[in-house]
């Protein structure tokens, strides 16, 4: 549980500073935005599930696994979702504002319909108010990013099961 929950808050903040890095160059709303998360959530599952494997004497089960995945990536998302709350409330507050016009821009130009358009600038504003962003935020990202944590938990179990097999 310990080295979950450490992993986790090292997830957290990786993808916290990566953000922040990005949108310092103006990627923050980028395709770079979504590689960057989903390459940390490979590196540190892999990193905090081999420390799992060494804090349990080489003996690492798939149920264990699924659950440390599943700390791992909640405790990140909280962590993420409190940086965006304290980001757009505060450091930013027009940030919202700004997003909303760029795609509605966007949108336009490529002939979307401006009732498409409205729609999803709608769900975009409301994505970002409190309850939204510590509820359906962590939901909608967190299950991809569970999902692929266990994918590698599944790589990481039979890698391993295959060198104690040739053993």
């Amino acid at each position: 549980m310990k080295s979950s929950i450490k992993w986790g808050f090292i997830l957290g903040i990786a993808v916290v500073a990566g953000t922040q890095i990005l949108t310092w160059a103006g990627l923050g709303l980028s395709n770079w935005f979504v590689a960057l998360t989903y390459l940390l959530v490979v590196l540190i599952v892999g990193l905090g599930l081999k420390d799992l494997k060494i804090r349990l004497g080489g003996k690492l089960k798939f149920p264990t696994a699924a659950l440390a995945v599943l700390i791992i990536i909640l405790i990140s998302r909280i962590i993420f979702q409190l940086y965006m709350f304290i980001y757009t409330q505060y450091i930013d507050p027009d940030w919202v504002n700004a997003v909303a016009a760029t795609w509605t821009d966007s949108m336009t130009n490529a002939n979307i319909s401006s009732e498409l358009v409205a729609d999803r600038i709608d769900a975009f504003r409301k994505s970002y108010e409190p309850l939204s962003m510590f509820t359906v935020q962590i939901i909608n990202f967190g299950i991809p990013q569970i999902i692929l944590g266990l994918i590698v938990s599944i790589f990481f179990i039979s890698r391993n099961k295959k060198k104690v097999k040739s053993i």
